[in-house]
């Protein structure tokens, strides 16, 4: 695909076992669960269950520590571990039920609400997500993991205003944060300012260049601004380091024939696609298309129109 990419381009006008990460900001647990400190004790069955855990053993993981749980119901850590290793695992309503009963036995320990919290906004429980993004600010004021628990349930429930104070509050605290400055990208392109997502979104670049799924976003985010060649390019260079990604592709493919009007260019993404998944249907209707529009005189003026911008631009040769 890099070879398509450079071609289209001239020719177009864009871990399991961190027990450290544990957090208890209240009361102390009882003795079997927490240290004075607040962090959970490691107890010798539940660290050979992490080792297996940070191996992506997690059958043998998962037999291991529910043994253990049925043995010990009352461990908070080892009701800690289940809800990471079902999520981990996929078993989301597994995991939701383990934080759950870590948090009954020992309300003063962040994780769980900050786990609830993202769990419930996956599975669009917007009001749960909400409550427990507020319990975990609550229980740690300083925590950008709260915070960020918080804000994304405040987006998700439309509470831009309130999202927005809760981020100026977050920037205040780790200005120079990339993930931070993509919060507020996901704010204000929910809130429909989409200059000011671009700004949030580029600072969020500047910081983390090497993280390529935000080009995906910056590409979706100019396509939305009218502002193709950008997209185009967002586009190409996210194709770079992810060459065999077909939602890429079919996403250059869709800027090149409705933001640019490049029949040939979009023809050849669409050939690419069709190469290493001949039954796409994206790809095999954007062909049918493609015939249609090589008569349509107005998708022939767009078209004359964007090749003189992109030689104009010098992004195109004449």
């Amino acid at each position: 695909m890099s070879a398509l990419c450079a071609q289209t381009n001239a020719t177009t006008p864009g871990g399991a076992g961190n027990l450290a990460s544990w957090k208890n900001t209240g009361p102390k647990a009882s003795p079997q669960s927490a240290n004075q400190n607040g962090k959970p004790q490691s107890a010798s069955p539940l660290v050979e269950i992490i080792a297996l855990m940070d191996k992506g053993s997690f059958r043998l993981a998962r037999q291991k520590l529910e043994e253990y749980i049925a043995g010990n119901p009352d461990d908070v850590e080892a009701r800690l571990v289940a809800g990471r290793l079902y999520r981990q695992m996929g078993l989301t309503s597994l995991s939701i039920v383990s934080y759950e009963e870590a948090r009954r036995r020992a309300p003063q320990i962040l994780e769980p609400y900050i786990a609830l919290s993202q769990m419930q906004l996956e599975n669009l429980n917007v009001e749960i997500a909400l409550s427990m993004g507020r319990e975990a600010v609550k229980l740690a004021p300083t925590s950008k993991e709260a915070r960020f628990a918080l804000i994304s349930a405040l987006i998700s429930n439309y509470s831009l205003i309130e999202a927005k104070r809760e981020l100026d509050q977050l920037l205040n605290d780790a200005s120079e944060d990339p993930e931070v400055y993509y919060l507020g990208f996901k704010l204000y392109q929910d809130s429909g300012e989409l200059a000011k997502a671009r700004e949030y979104l580029d600072a969020a670049l500047r910081r983390r260049p090497d993280k390529i799924s935000w080009l995906f976003d910056l590409s979706e985010l100019c396509q939305a601004q009218g502002k193709y060649l950008e997209a185009r390019d967002a586009m190409l260079t996210y194709l770079k380091s992810m060459p065999d990604s077909t939602r890429a592709q079919t996403k250059l493919a869709e800027i090149l024939e409705h933001g640019l009007y490049d029949y040939d260019g979009a023809q050849r993404v669409y050939e690419a696609i069709l190469k290493d998944d001949p039954e796409n249907p994206t790809a095999l209707a954007g062909q049918l298309r493609l015939a249609k529009k090589q008569n349509d005189l107005a998708a022939a003026i767009k078209r004359a129109f964007w090749d003189l911008i992109a030689w104009m631009t010098g992004t195109k040769q004449p």
